[in-house]
């Protein structure tokens, strides 16, 4: 895959969804939703747009312009989903 600078190789490990009607986990959402900043909830609406297993690089670019997330506001957003355990670093 390629990137470019600014850009994180991520691979989405999603929970089992949640409810009959619902694409999305429900009980993952409002944990999230209770749990994290506004920004840090942009970024992981953002990453739980995709099917599990899904391998993607992480533009602030297409953070901004999808879901109106600024450069200071992705970059503490990507902390904070990281120290909270939503997002994890493959050292591989």
């Amino acid at each position: 895959m390629e990137k470019v600078p600014g850009q994180k190789i991520v691979r989405i490990k999603r929970c089992p969804k949640g409810g009959v009607y619902s694409y999305i986990n429900s009980d993952a959402d409002e944990k999230a939703a209770k749990n994290l900043k506004a920004g840090a909830f942009k970024l992981w609406c953002y990453l739980r747009r995709n099917c599990n297993n899904y391998t993607l690089a992480l533009s602030p670019k297409d953070c901004e312009e999808r879901y109106g997330i600024g450069l200071k506001q992705y970059r503490g957003a990507v902390k904070e989903l990281e120290e909270k355990g939503y997002l994890v670093l493959d050292q591989g």
